[in-house]
Protein backbone atom coordinates (compact mmCIF):
# COMPACT_ATOMS: atom_id res chain seq x y z
CA UNK A 1 0.00 0.00 0.00
CA UNK A 2 2.79 2.46 0.62
CA UNK A 3 4.28 1.57 -2.77
CA UNK A 4 1.06 2.63 -4.25
CA UNK A 5 1.14 6.39 -2.16
CA UNK A 6 4.77 6.76 -3.47
CA UNK A 7 4.22 5.86 -6.73
CA UNK A 8 0.94 8.75 -7.07
CA UNK A 9 3.61 11.03 -5.10
CA UNK A 10 6.43 11.46 -7.96
CA UNK A 11 3.85 11.12 -10.17
CA UNK A 12 2.84 14.47 -8.58
CA UNK A 13 6.13 15.83 -8.62
CA UNK A 14 7.04 14.40 -12.08
CA UNK A 15 3.79 16.38 -13.56
CA UNK A 16 4.95 19.27 -11.68
CA UNK A 17 8.65 19.73 -12.83
CA UNK A 18 6.60 19.01 -16.49
CA UNK A 19 4.80 22.02 -16.00
CA UNK A 20 7.15 24.51 -15.05
CA UNK A 21 9.47 23.34 -17.84
CA UNK A 22 6.48 23.90 -20.03
CA UNK A 23 6.01 27.29 -18.49
CA UNK A 24 10.10 28.10 -18.64
CA UNK A 25 10.00 26.72 -22.62
CA UNK A 26 6.91 29.19 -23.38
CA UNK A 27 8.56 32.03 -21.76
CA UNK A 28 11.70 31.50 -24.03
CA UNK A 29 10.10 31.11 -26.95
CA UNK A 30 7.60 34.10 -26.36
CA UNK A 31 10.79 36.10 -25.72
CA UNK A 32 12.29 35.35 -28.73
CA UNK A 33 9.13 35.65 -31.20
CA UNK A 34 9.16 39.28 -29.82
CA UNK A 35 13.19 40.00 -30.97
CA UNK A 36 11.90 37.86 -34.45
CA UNK A 37 8.88 39.99 -34.74
CA UNK A 38 10.71 43.45 -33.35
CA UNK A 39 12.55 42.86 -37.01
CA UNK A 40 11.35 45.06 -39.51
CA UNK A 41 12.90 46.14 -42.82
CA UNK A 42 12.09 49.79 -42.18
CA UNK A 43 14.10 50.32 -38.87
CA UNK A 44 17.64 51.26 -40.15
CA UNK A 45 20.28 49.76 -38.69
CA UNK A 46 22.82 51.15 -36.83
CA UNK A 47 21.33 51.54 -33.47
CA UNK A 48 23.21 51.11 -30.15
CA UNK A 49 19.81 50.38 -28.18
CA UNK A 50 16.31 49.43 -28.30
CA UNK A 51 13.23 49.51 -26.15
CA UNK A 52 10.32 47.55 -26.54
CA UNK A 53 7.20 47.86 -25.54
CA UNK A 54 4.21 45.52 -26.34
CA UNK A 55 0.81 44.52 -25.46
CA UNK A 56 0.15 41.55 -23.00
CA UNK A 57 -1.55 39.98 -26.38
CA UNK A 58 0.78 40.60 -28.74
CA UNK A 59 0.96 36.78 -29.46
CA UNK A 60 -2.47 37.47 -31.54
CA UNK A 61 -3.04 39.16 -34.82
CA UNK A 62 -3.96 42.07 -33.04
CA UNK A 63 -1.75 43.62 -30.93
CA UNK A 64 -0.16 47.16 -30.26
CA UNK A 65 3.73 48.22 -30.00
CA UNK A 66 5.82 50.82 -29.30
CA UNK A 67 9.27 50.75 -29.88
CA UNK A 68 12.64 53.14 -29.42
CA UNK A 69 15.69 52.67 -31.14
CA UNK A 70 18.21 54.68 -30.30
CA UNK A 71 21.10 55.72 -32.58
CA UNK A 72 24.25 57.76 -32.91
CA UNK A 73 24.24 61.53 -34.62
CA UNK A 74 26.16 60.03 -37.47
CA UNK A 75 23.46 57.55 -38.37
CA UNK A 76 20.94 60.44 -39.36
CA UNK A 77 22.21 60.98 -43.02
CA UNK A 78 20.60 57.09 -43.18
CA UNK A 79 17.11 58.49 -42.94
CA UNK A 80 16.73 61.02 -45.70
CA UNK A 81 16.65 57.78 -48.19
CA UNK A 82 13.95 55.70 -47.39
CA UNK A 83 12.06 58.09 -44.76
CA UNK A 84 10.42 61.59 -45.71
CA UNK A 85 11.04 64.56 -44.04
CA UNK A 86 8.25 66.23 -42.24
CA UNK A 87 7.01 69.15 -43.17
CA UNK A 88 4.07 71.52 -42.07
CA UNK A 89 1.87 69.88 -44.95
CA UNK A 90 2.53 66.27 -43.61
CA UNK A 91 2.78 67.43 -39.04
CA UNK A 92 -1.64 67.12 -38.71
CA UNK A 93 -1.46 63.22 -40.63
CA UNK A 94 1.34 62.20 -38.24
CA UNK A 95 -0.52 63.80 -35.15
CA UNK A 96 -3.73 61.56 -36.33
CA UNK A 97 -1.74 58.73 -36.36
CA UNK A 98 -0.40 59.76 -33.16
CA UNK A 99 -3.71 59.84 -31.27
CA UNK A 100 -5.19 57.17 -32.34
CA UNK A 101 -2.28 55.07 -31.11
CA UNK A 102 -2.86 56.85 -28.19
CA UNK A 103 -6.41 55.65 -28.02
CA UNK A 104 -5.67 52.47 -28.35
CA UNK A 105 -3.45 51.76 -25.76
CA UNK A 106 -4.79 54.87 -23.79
CA UNK A 107 -7.35 52.05 -21.69
CA UNK A 108 -4.56 49.83 -21.29
CA UNK A 109 -2.50 52.37 -19.37
CA UNK A 110 0.10 51.33 -21.13
CA UNK A 111 0.19 55.37 -22.38
CA UNK A 112 2.77 55.69 -19.28
CA UNK A 113 5.38 53.85 -21.22
CA UNK A 114 4.78 56.05 -24.26
CA UNK A 115 7.03 58.98 -23.92
CA UNK A 116 6.75 59.93 -27.48
CA UNK A 117 4.47 63.16 -27.37
CA UNK A 118 2.79 64.90 -30.24
CA UNK A 119 4.87 68.08 -29.72
CA UNK A 120 7.87 65.78 -30.65
CA UNK A 121 6.43 66.12 -34.05
CA UNK A 122 8.33 69.09 -35.85
CA UNK A 123 9.27 69.96 -39.37
CA UNK A 124 12.73 68.69 -40.21
CA UNK A 125 12.36 65.25 -38.97
CA UNK A 126 11.92 62.06 -40.67
CA UNK A 127 9.03 60.11 -40.89
CA UNK A 128 7.14 56.79 -42.94
CA UNK A 129 3.95 55.62 -42.07
CA UNK A 130 2.98 52.08 -43.24
CA UNK A 131 -0.98 52.00 -43.55
CA UNK A 132 -2.40 48.70 -44.65
CA UNK A 133 -5.32 49.86 -45.53
CA UNK A 134 -3.62 51.63 -48.82
CA UNK A 135 -1.56 49.36 -49.51
CA UNK A 136 -1.98 46.61 -52.35
CA UNK A 137 -2.85 43.07 -50.02
CA UNK A 138 -5.70 40.53 -50.60
CA UNK A 139 -7.35 41.93 -46.94
CA UNK A 140 -9.32 45.22 -46.88
CA UNK A 141 -8.23 47.15 -43.57
CA UNK A 142 -10.18 50.19 -42.36
CA UNK A 143 -8.11 53.43 -41.68
CA UNK A 144 -5.88 53.34 -38.51
CA UNK A 145 -7.12 49.48 -38.21
CA UNK A 146 -3.22 48.64 -39.02
CA UNK A 147 -0.35 50.76 -39.61
CA UNK A 148 3.17 51.14 -38.44
CA UNK A 149 4.69 55.01 -37.87
CA UNK A 150 8.22 55.27 -37.37
CA UNK A 151 9.51 59.05 -36.72
CA UNK A 152 13.21 59.69 -36.27
CA UNK A 153 13.82 62.88 -33.85
CA UNK A 154 16.74 64.21 -35.61
CA UNK A 155 17.91 66.21 -32.17
CA UNK A 156 17.47 63.10 -30.28
CA UNK A 157 18.73 60.70 -32.41
CA UNK A 158 15.99 58.16 -31.39
CA UNK A 159 13.52 56.32 -33.79
CA UNK A 160 10.17 55.76 -32.72
CA UNK A 161 7.88 53.19 -33.77
CA UNK A 162 4.25 52.95 -33.37
CA UNK A 163 2.83 49.77 -34.52
CA UNK A 164 -1.30 48.38 -34.17
CA UNK A 165 -3.12 45.60 -36.08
Amino acid sequence: MKEKGKNKSLKIIYLFFIIIIVFLARFVLDSLLIGYFARDKYVIGGYYDSEIYVDDDYMFQEYNAYYKYHYRQKEDNKFYKLYNKVSSENIEEIKMYYNDFKSKIDFKERIKEVDFKEDNIKEGDYFLIRDYNNMNTRVYYEKFHHYNVYYYDIKTHILYVLHTS
